[in-house]
């Protein structure tokens, strides 16, 4: 019994573990956590060690002194906005079993939870948002107005297609693809959506924000009197994304 007090006790010492959060986390939805620990003792490796997060546990069987490892885990929030882990515990059974010794660790960790995507009509949600009015748009890679992605160049071409610059970085020749009719930009006011639930409202508008943008057609939102006017990208994407989770959880 004393010595698996010892040894439990100092397997479990100076352990530190550290959270990698996702861009994206959605309401309702399991993502991935990245759980990486640390065994900061100089000279005793680490055993058994299980770290348990939101009622879900990863478990490390081995680790050097010194290193660490990591694995992912699978955890959900239910609400959007803003949620607390608010402990991390640290448990092992080395070295006999006899007992499971933990620490509990202090999480100061905040989690950007999206809002859950509810399937709805696009029309439903939104409207065509006028070039003139709501401006051109550009996607990242080709930074220009009007470029939607770029791609290899293919023989015929026209050469003034051609986004010589990033050509030049990329060592290849690219060519400038721009929008069809069937790309006009989608202006989606939050406000003037016919959706009496306020949850369902920010799920649709969430849900048609990610399809458009993911289809490459440009999209934009007005909430609250804050204007995102139509464009392309991951980034922008995100923006809008983040304002519908934190709207009224301010």
């Amino acid at each position: 019994m004393a010595v698996s007090g010892f040894f439990g006790r100092h397997n479990i010492k100076s352990i530190g573990v550290s959270i990698l959060i996702p861009d994206e986390a959605y309401a309702m939805s399991e993502f991935s956590l990245r759980i990486t620990i640390r065994n900061n003792k100089r000279h005793m490796p680490a055993f058994l060690i299980r770290v348990r997060v939101k009622g879900r546990d990863a478990l490390f069987h081995y680790l050097d002194p010194g290193h660490e490892s990591s694995q992912t885990l699978q955890v959900l929030f239910e609400k959007r906005g803003f949620n607390k882990i608010d402990s991390i515990k640290v448990c092992s059974v080395f070295p006999f079993s006899f007992f499971v010794r933990c620490l509990e660790l202090k999480s100061a960790e905040d989690v950007l939870v999206l809002p859950q995507l509810v399937k709805c009509s696009v029309s439903q949600a939104s409207h065509h948002a006028k070039r003139n009015l709501e401006g051109s748009h550009s996607d990242s890679r080709g930074n220009e107005p009007g470029i939607v992605s770029l791609r290899p160049y293919q023989s015929g071409d026209p050469i003034r297609h051609i986004h010589w610059k990033a050509a030049a970085k990329a060592d290849k020749l690219l060519t400038k693809e721009f929008p069809s009719s069937e790309a006009e930009p989608v202006l989606i006011n939050f406000d003037e959506l016919q959706i009496p639930d306020i949850e369902t409202r920010i799920s649709c508008a969430a849900y048609t924000v990610n399809k458009l943008i993911k289809e490459g057609r440009p999209a934009g939102l007005v909430i609250q009197k804050r204007v995102f006017k139509p464009a392309l990208g991951s980034a922008h994407r995100i923006k809008m994304l983040r304002e519908l989770a934190l709207y009224e959880r301010i």
